[in-house]
């Protein structure tokens, strides 16, 4: 109990634990972290873009987050009521890539490898609370992670609480469906 109070407290203890995810963090991921999680704005919506440098760890950010929004939400008793939305309503937690192929490879494939070692959600997958497929993770209380691509009718009819865009520059430009206006 102890443990999930201050994983839940602390996003860098969760991703960091070998309770929970057991990576290790470079000093500007971790203030990035505490930036992002800053218990001012917990309940206010907003965005981060991380732009940094070639391989300085924006996929793995995106996994770490990923992980860990997909943790609070499972530790809220009911977070369909805490968040007014109708009871059994789906909530999703999106990795988005240009290509359903690049979004299998990046943010969501580290995530589901990052669950695979993570002893709190491989106990969930080994009592069946949890499935983890090869492109979503169905979870108790209606919540889903998913893998899609840029067409921006591929996440219509959920209630995202989390999405994390794999390079979006590199969508297509205009309005078509798979532009990056559309898709944000």
């Amino acid at each position: 109990m102890r443990l999930h109070l201050q994983a839940s407290m602390d996003p860098c203890f969760f991703m960091e634990s070998e309770w929970f995810n057991r990576s290790k963090l470079y000093p500007r991921q971790r203030e990035a972290i505490r930036k992002i999680y800053d218990i001012k704005s917990i309940g206010k919506l907003y965005e981060i873009i991380l732009a940094w440098g070639r391989r300085a760890g924006k996929t793995f950010m995106g996994s770490q987050l990923l992980s860990y929004g997909l943790y609070q939400l499972l530790q809220m008793s009911n977070p369909q009521k805490r968040f007014q939305l109708a009871p059994n309503s789906s909530i999703e937690l999106d990795a988005v890539a240009k290509s359903g192929k690049q979004s299998k490879r990046t943010a969501f494939s580290q995530m589901r490898a990052r669950i695979r070692t993570n002893p709190y959600f491989v106990h969930l997958e080994e009592t069946g609370q949890i499935r983890v497929l090869t492109e979503e993770i169905r979870c108790p209380k209606e919540i889903y992670v998913y893998s899609l691509n840029s067409n921006s009718g591929s996440s219509v009819g959920g209630t995202c609480w989390m999405v994390i865009f794999e390079e979006l520059v590199k969508f297509d430009e205009g309005e078509s469906s798979k532009s990056a206006s559309e898709n944000y």
